[in-house]
């Protein structure tokens, strides 16, 4: 062989292993993006739930690769996708990170502990637990109660004829109280101005100014706000309302989107369920929002006698008048809430009224935890 015939004989041996290589590597790229699940980073924000950032309209095609998703709230475990979900037989998974194997529109197939299993991503509980719980009570005690519960992060809500009319009581104070709070907040007012206790404007029944004050006795907005949520002091509330007109208290109320009839009378008194958890839910963003008198109004709703039970912070307004006994409060457990429990308890059943309430409440907070605990 001649030295030119060997070297291109070399050349094209030099080719072939060149060519082989590359092969090889474009088949090891391959298989590893095959045989290797994509991980995709699905940590939420903490306030918000998995399916919340999802878009609206549901992805119909099964996913092509397993992920990892995380779970912010429990949700019912299913064998098949479309399994119905009974409150009373159907494990819950606990919040986490999950490794997705399948995916059909709401419905996710996830590797857990009980085996793959299917759950549907857009998942609420159903509200029929309460409405027993309530037909039950309200069975015992001849249909005098109404209740409206709220979760703020996942905006479920149940009424239990929370459309019934009740006297208020005192639960206007804390709303009236909102609205001064406003004015000071926009400027109009000042919260140092200087109030007089008169024969005209003093009330018995609860409250500590006409029992601990003579008349002339003077005192600031502020302190007039503090005994009129935290006491519930009613002659504290009738100075308030007699300086601050109530044309612009019902302005006010209207701006909100409440009910001027309702709410917005201060004189007429009127409340349901429902309403009064609208303005709890005002409150709320209210005290949370970082305004400049907004931690004041915030502890005197914590101090004040609280009649609904929670084992978390509470910010509670009651209301009593006989027969009329009713508490709203926003609970701060893991996912907070609204819950507002009205009445016409008879006065000689005091000490049933409260055990109704202790009853209701600690149903309401367990719901709370069981469908939107967090880790």
């Amino acid at each position: 062989m001649s030295a030119r015939a060997a070297r291109r004989l070399l050349v094209c041996i030099l080719v072939f292993v060149l060519l082989l290589v590359a092969g090889f590597g474009v088949f090891l790229w391959w298989f590893a993006g095959v045989s290797r699940p994509a991980v995709a980073a699905a940590v939420l924000p903490a306030a918000a739930d998995y399916e919340h950032a999802q878009p609206e309209q549901p992805v119909l095609a099964i996913a092509a690769k397993p992920e990892f998703i995380t779970l912010a709230r429990p949700h019912p475990l299913h064998q098949n996708r479309g399994d119905a979900y009974s409150p009373w037989e159907t494990p819950m998974l606990a919040p986490g990170v999950y490794l997705q194997l399948e995916r059909l529109g709401d419905w996710a197939l996830l590797e857990t502990n009980y085996g793959n299993r299917w759950v549907n991503l857009h998942f609420m509980p159903p509200t029929v637990e309460i409405a027993r719980m309530m037909e039950y009570i309200n069975g015992r005690v001849n249909g005098n109660v109404s209740i409206f519960y709220q979760n703020l992060d996942y905006r479920l809500i149940f009424g239990f004829d929370d459309n019934r009319e009740f006297f208020s009581a005192s639960l206007n104070k804390a709303s009236h109280a909102l609205f001064i709070y406003h004015l000071a907040e926009i400027g109009t007012i000042t919260l140092d101005s200087i109030h007089t206790f008169t024969a005209a404007n003093r009330r018995t029944g609860t409250g500590l100014i006409w029992r601990n004050y003579p008349l002339g006795a003077r005192f600031t907005t502020e302190q007039l706000l503090m005994y009129s949520v935290r006491e519930s002091d009613n002659t504290a509330f009738r100075i308030l309302v007699d300086y601050f007109a109530q044309h612009c208290y019902e302005t006010f109320i209207r701006s909100i989107g409440a009910n001027p009839d309702m709410v917005g009378n201060i004189h007429g008194r009127r409340f349901s369920a429902n309403e009064a958890a609208f303005i709890m839910e005002h409150i709320a963003n209210y005290v949370q929002g970082g305004g400049r008198f907004a931690p004041q109004f915030r502890e005197d709703l914590r101090l004040g006698y609280p009649i609904i039970f929670a084992d978390y912070e509470s910010l509670h307004k009651y209301g009593w008048w006989a027969p009329y006994f009713h508490d709203m409060a926003i609970v701060y457990a893991c996912s907070p809430y609204i819950l507002v429990i009205m009445s016409n308890l008879a006065i000689n059943a005091q000490l049933g009224a409260h055990d109704v309430f202790h009853e209701i409440s600690l149903f309401i907070q367990e719901f709370n935890n069981r469908y939107f605990r967090r880790n």
